[in-house]
């Protein structure tokens, strides 16, 4: 038996309310679905989290200090459970250790953007016949002899 939930936000019930032989806009798909009443309670309250959790990493990235630097950081902490948590931290409170934290991922981070920029040269060339010079060596394990 499907609950009033699965009913509501059926497959059916969506595709009914979006016939149409015409374009469409999500702005448009979604105003359809509204006069159909497809979303319940609970998803609703579910998104108003998600889209407040989003607005407060967004914010966190681009708060920055008077020289441009950024004025949170993602940092991991063991709890008093012995836990590992992800969390944001202002740098100004840094110790040794969130440095440490912070330039490895940056590192790590540095690392999957060169193989990246690689890939998409190799590519390039693979589909073009054309090369881009990159600022740097090629990963160790992208490099042909």
């Amino acid at each position: 038996m499907q609950s009033a939930m699965d009913k509501k936000m059926s497959r059916r019930v969506f595709i009914e309310a979006l016939k149409s032989k015409d374009f469409m806009t999500t702005d448009q798909a979604v105003a359809r679905l509204n006069k159909r009443n497809y979303w319940d309670d609970e998803q609703i309250n579910d998104a108003i989290l998600e889209f407040k959790k989003t607005h407060v990493r967004r914010m966190i990235r681009q708060v920055k200090d008077e020289r441009g630097r950024p004025v949170f950081a993602n940092i991991e902490i063991t709890d008093g459970e012995g836990e590992t948590r992800n969390g944001y931290m202002q740098v100004a409170l840094f110790d040794v250790e969130h440095y440490r934290q912070v330039i490895d991922y940056n590192i790590k981070c540095a690392q999957h953007f060169i193989r990246e920029a690689y890939h998409y040269q190799k590519e390039l060339r693979e589909r073009y016949g054309k090369q881009v010079k990159l600022p740097f060596d090629a990963p160790a394990e992208e490099a042909v002899a």
